[in-house]
């Protein structure tokens, strides 16, 4: 029997990728107080004999380690298994015995969809059976002794549901999900007080051949799992089943359940297993059939934006952040950090599009500097713009290859909005009624697609702001989806011509036989105000 206690095995601590002003200290070297510091990290592994049963993984926890157990099975060392999964192939099946007659007794099941085995459990004379997605409940004596009744619906679509069964006042209360009925006993029998004390759960076994005639020869199997049972409000665990019951044993766990692997949904996604494989459950900022996907945000109106509240509590700011962007338009605004409530402000970070460029422009409260790539992004493609800011140096990398640098004049080298209880941070544009920000002598907002934003490497669930905490998010006027319109849709060319996205709108192409003849029809500039995102 393994010992509970969990054994310290190392009275050292380590700290390590020590960070100061994000800039890496060596702590032997940095500090000139450091009392008995010193190099490596020297612990013993505390997994290396670890106990952790059934599959369990150790969770190294420094001085100590616990057990991470696989689906089906719990207790400190996941020694306790709480999920089979019956096939009717091999005529899988376990039989549980009691010290005292039953009283009472549930447990949860699911049926593998589509298949035509039925499953059945045995205790006293009352069996169990699905069939047609309905329990059917049967309390046999005898060939003519036997009362059934039939509850529940749709028990067959793959989900669990649970049973529960008590005795009481002479007869058989029986719940499924929330189903109720009362079964009987059979006419001229005595009244049903308790069931005896043994269960079995699975396939038909040969003595019992007598009942399977009863039943015409139907519910003789179970393909599908079950878990959580309970005799007399006590919970059994399956390895206290009888060994040499007659069954083959059902496989641990549940073999639905273990189809989400660790790694199945990405981005915090939720896994729902299914027979056939799993389903992710996205948060609103990822799409994809595993979560992959960052979700896309379409501003398509002067006034819409996003205006992003980080509490500073659990939120850092200020020294780097990313987004991608699409757009057509030569000028937008895409991230503006540094205002405060009633205006006023001295300091700002801002991002823009200006010209059809890509610009960082930052401002400590001794005056401003930008950082401009001359690149077009003007041209409905996605690009990534990342922003760093180290003391007074300012950085703009634009799709992971330009860049541009700047240093702000004065002495101010910290974005003192930074340490405020709360930031605020605008995205796309600013709120209606906003007096005029520094910085922003024209502000015009942005028009086009934005998403997966960053802060200091941390994603931004605008999305679903409340699956981050200190995140509180006023949307106005944006979409889910990218949906800005392709220059080409509706077609804006005259017949016998074909239109041709360009970069700074399209160009209608005639067709190649010679009785068509005009070469390129360009996009006027009315067409392109009212073509582009």
């Amino acid at each position: 029997m393994p010992v509970k206690e969990k054994k310290c095995f190392c009275k050292h601590r380590t700290v390590m990728d020590f960070l100061y002003n994000n800039v890496e200290i060596g702590l032997e070297h940095g500090f000139p107080q450091s009392y008995l510091v010193s190099t490596g990290c020297q612990r013993q592994d505390v997994c290396s004999n670890h106990g952790c049963k059934h599959g369990g993984a150790c969770v190294d926890e420094w001085r100590q380690y616990s057990c991470r157990c696989r689906q089906g099975f719990v207790g400190s060392f996941c020694e306790q298994q709480t999920t089979a999964t019956f096939d009717s192939d091999d005529n899988s099946g376990l039989k549980f015995t009691s010290a005292v007659k039953i009283t009472s007794f549930s447990w949860s099941f699911q049926l593998i969809p589509l298949y035509r085995a039925e499953c059945w459990h045995l205790l006293g004379g009352l069996w169990f059976g699905l069939g047609q997605g309905r329990l059917r409940a049967a309390y046999v004596k005898s060939f003519r002794e036997r009362s059934s009744d039939v509850i529940g619906q749709n028990l067959s679509d793959g989900r669990w549901h649970k049973l529960h069964v008590n005795v009481t006042s002479g007869n058989v209360v029986i719940g499924v999900d929330s189903f109720q009925t009362a079964l009987l006993p059979p006419s001229g029998s005595q009244a049903i007080t308790d069931l005896d004390g043994t269960l079995y759960m699975g396939s038909l076994l040969s003595q019992f051949s007598a009942l399977q005639i009863t039943l015409n020869n139907k519910f003789l199997s179970f393909s599908g799992c079950s878990r959580s049972v309970m005799i007399n409000e006590k919970v059994i665990t399956f390895e206290t089943a009888q060994k040499n019951g007659g069954f083959s044993l059902p496989k641990p766990s549940c073999t639905k359940d273990s189809n989400c692997a660790p790694s199945s949904c990405e981005n915090e996604g939720t896994c729902d297993a299914t027979w056939t494989g799993f389903e992710c459950r996205c948060l609103n900022d990822f799409a994809g059939s595993q979560c992959q996907n960052v979700s896309e945000t379409s501003f398509l109106t002067n006034d819409s934006h996003i205006e992003l509240l980080l509490n500073s509590s659990h939120w850092s700011f200020g020294q780097r952040g990313s987004l991608w962007f699409k757009t057509r338009e030569t000028s937008g605004l895409l991230m503006y950090a540094g205002r405060r409530p009633g205006g006023g402000n001295t300091e700002f970070l801002l991002i823009d599009v200006t010209s059809g460029q890509a610009r960082f422009t930052a401002d400590l409260g001794s005056g401003s500097s930008a950082a401009l790539i001359s690149k077009h992004v003007s041209d409905g493609d996605w690009h990534h713009v990342a922003w760093t800011r180290r003391y007074k140096h300012i950085t703009l990398v634009l799709d992971g290859v330009s860049t541009a640098q700047a240093d702000l004049p004065g002495a101010d080298t910290e974005f003192n909005a930074a340490q405020e209880p709360v930031v605020s941070v605008d995205i796309g544009g600013l709120p209606a009624g906003v007096s005029q920000a520094k910085g922003l002598t024209t502000p015009k907002p942005f028009n086009g697609c934005i998403k997966d934003i960053k802060f200091n490497s941390r994603q931004v669930h605008y999305l679903s702001p409340d699956s981050q905490q200190g995140l509180d998010v006023t949307k106005k006027h944006v979409t889910v989806g990218c949906l800005g319109n392709s220059t080409c849709s509706p077609n804006p060319c005259p017949a016998h011509s074909v239109c041709v996205p360009s970069l700074n709108g399209f160009n209608c192409t005639c067709d190649s036989d010679e009785e068509y003849k005009g070469g390129a029809y360009p996009m006027t500039q009315l067409e392109k105000d009212e073509r582009l995102i």
